[in-house]
């Protein structure tokens, strides 16, 4: 509630209303207008950056040509500047008029000294980390909308602005949408709940959501059934198998996770409880509702940001607890009188110190650059408003750095192909293609690494296979993240299916691959060469081992069918599995090595030979082709494969069996050798 009651006078409404206009365009500033703008570079994260920009570019289909965990609008959270700036501009328009609404709509009810205190927050430690600021944005709408259950009902621009952000954030990131729509059905009931204006408005207001939503995707060229495959199609794979595929490490943050909820704890009963106080609730179940959703508000950043181990992941679950803090505090602080006051503000303050505790380590601290870049970021940002010549400018500084990306030998690989040829790139250096001078031409799942599934691998496989689609050259080199099988990281499927419609062109001056399209396709038949479950029936962590035909031919590939229960599939949805499967492979001079499996996408992993180089990779796909003689070394002829459950930091593990029904092992390779 505001901090006076008093009836203001002439003089103090127009002063009201001018820090309300101050507020209002400090926040779109400092939260989103001064984001600076980013150029591409080489390596992983680019990689996919880079991608996501030529789909843009080109006009792509969100959902159906790619699949992705982002949408059209995915440079409000990558910042990379494209030649198309239709979504970076309007995006940013919206984003920020948006957070300019929310905080109005925060203004109501706690007054003005404590609004610019969160948004300092806000704009100082929240958006170092984009989740975070959404999630904090969803928060806020939330939170005021109930607030407002017995007061008047936001004015027509402010809803819109709210609504438009939180459609605009699922165009973002699919992964908002378990935010954005709680927050949008609850902003729209209390505004259909309000007893002050008539039903027409109630209409205009209900109407106004799949109108703004038609509105947001059609730069974009997706219709209404474009943007419901968005949402349910085949990118909530990608969404749903980040938490199995990228989860490794245990131990690096396992000490914050129950901080982190005792400190949600304290902040969701001091919601329930203050909204009980406020709008005079005499019943349990509005308690017990708040309650649940607040949760749900709470473990979306917790799972999105402690699911993987990194630095650039765990801050965000952090800075919003810091937010959500704040904001309670902000809120509710008169709730906690008298004899509830020594109660209240150890409940007040223990998650804006723990949210705080847990990202501290990992912010930016260096306020000089932070005042430079977003001096330069609305800069940038006037540039692209204010006419073509910026916008120039702007794709002129993006120009010099892929030029001078050309000339770095140890980032780029160049080929000696034709200007202007369609080409993709396995596993992700979007930019060689780009340096190349060659037409991007990505398969559906522009990243290797994120073909978290058979479905997402198939989709990529089946277009390698379609000849009005596949480009006319692959570039290729053997990269692995996470200590995975060596290979194009999970790429099996489409690796075997570009053998089938590629031959070797040349070789890169870094060894990497060039294949070309081949006039007809390789008639070269496999076979099954063995096919066996694992023995679980030990109980034991690790499986008895599958001995390996001798003589494996080359081409060899294994595959691994994962049967998991319902405890696992529990597990890998409410957080992640808490550990890694590993193969352990043994080889013929006694040795061995571990490879990290992802369960739901370990198909026609390479095996003979085990790639480990850009050479061996190419043999690997050569033999696919036909037969070629080749001897394996005894450090690299895999003898017997077996399974491992393995909990990083712990000595200790549970049986594999507790989370799979079974595991089988097939082995495909061709059907003739020398």
């Amino acid at each position: 509630m505001p901090l006076t009651l008093r009836r203001p006078t002439t003089s103090q409404q127009w002063s009201t209303r001018l820090l309300d206009g101050l507020l209002f365009l400090a926040a779109a500033t400092a939260l989103v207008w001064s984001l600076p703008m980013r150029l591409p570079w080489a390596g992983l994260d680019p990689g996919w950056v880079e991608a996501l920009v030529q789909a843009t570019d080109q006009g792509r289909i969100f959902g159906r040509d790619v699949v992705f965990t982002f949408g059209p609008y995915h440079q409000l959270y990558t910042g990379q500047v494209s030649e198309n700036f239709t979504f970076l501009v309007l995006g940013r328009w919206i984003y920020g008029l948006g957070w300019g609404a929310a905080m109005l709509s925060l203004r109501r009810q706690v007054g003005h000294p404590f609004s610019w205190a969160i948004l300092l927050v806000l704009a100082l430690f929240t958006s170092q980390r984009l989740d975070a600021l959404f999630n904090s944005f969803c928060l806020i709408v939330t939170i005021t909308a109930v607030c407002r259950t017995k007061q008047e009902s936001l004015p027509l621009i402010n809803y819109l602005l709210q609504a438009s952000t939180l459609i605009l954030g699922i165009l973002i990131k699919l992964s908002f949408v378990a935010l954005a729509a709680p927050s949008l059905i609850i902003l729209l009931g209390t505004e259909l709940h309000q007893s002050d204006f008539d039903k027409s408005k109630k209409l205009i207001k209900t109407m106004a959501i799949p109108l703004i939503g038609i509105g947001l995707m059609l730069p974009a060229g997706m219709n209404f059934a474009d943007g419901w495959h968005y949402i349910t199609g085949p990118n909530k794979e990608i969404v749903s198998g980040y938490s199995e595929a990228m989860a490794l490490y245990r131990s690096r943050n396992d000490w914050q996770q129950l901080p982190y909820w005792l400190a949600s704890a304290a902040c969701i009963s001091i919601i329930a409880t203050g909204f009980r106080q406020k709008l005079q609730w005499r019943h349990r179940w509005p308690v017990i509702a708040t309650a649940l959703i607040s949760t749900l508000y709470f473990w979306a950043p917790f799972k999105g940001g402690m699911v993987r181990h990194d630095g650039g992941h765990f801050p965000m679950s952090g800075l919003f607890l810091l937010t959500a803090g704040i904001v309670t505090l902000a809120l509710f602080w008169d709730c906690f009188r008298g004899k509830r006051l020594l109660m209240g503000i150890p409940l007040l303050l223990l998650p804006i110190g723990t949210g705080y505790t847990i990202s501290s380590k990992r912010m930016d601290w260096d306020w000089d650059l932070y005042r430079r870049t977003r001096h330069y970021g609305i800069q940038q940002f006037w540039q692209a408003n204010a006419n073509p010549d910026g916008r120039a400018a702007l794709l002129k500084r993006r120009t010099e750095v892929l030029n001078h990306l050309k000339t770095r030998d140890d980032l780029t690989d160049r080929f000696d192909l034709p200007p202007s040829a369609t080409a993709d790139h396995l596993p992700w250096d979007t930019l060689d293609v780009i340096n190349n001078k060659l037409t991007y031409t990505p398969r559906p799942i522009p990243h290797s690494l994120n073909a978290y599934s058979k479905h997402l691998l198939q989709l990529n496989r089946d277009f390698f296979a379609d000849p009005k689609r596949r480009p006319q050259f692959v570039l290729l080199n053997q990269k692995v993240i996470d200590q995975r099988w060596p290979s194009t990281d999970i790429e099996g499927p489409a690796l075997s299916e570009i053998a089938r419609h590629y031959e070797l062109h040349s070789r890169g001056t870094r060894g990497g691959i060039a294949m070309r399209e081949r006039s007809t396709p390789t008639e070269q038949q496999e076979q099954v060469l063995l096919q066996q479950d694992f023995d679980l029936r030990q109980n034991r962590s690790s499986s008895k081992p599958i001995q390996l035909p001798k003589d494996l031919p080359p081409g060899t590939s294994a595959s691994f069918n994962f049967k998991p229960n319902w405890l696992y599939k529990l597990r890998k949805t409410l957080y992640r599995p808490g550990f890694v499967i590993r193969a352990r492979v043994d080889f013929a001079d006694g040795k061995h090595k571990n490879y990290r499996l992802v369960p739901s996408a370990a198909q026609e992993l390479p095996l003979v030979p085990l790639p480990g180089s850009d050479d061996e990779l190419l043999t690997y796909i050569q033999a696919k082709q036909g037969p070629i003689e080749l001897k394996i070394p005894e450090e690299k002829q895999a003898v017997a494969i077996r399974l491992q459950l393995r909990r990083p930091g712990s000595r200790s593990a549970e049986p594999i069996s507790r989370y799979f029904s079974s595991v089988e092992l097939t082995l495909q390779g061709p059907k003739s050798s020398p």
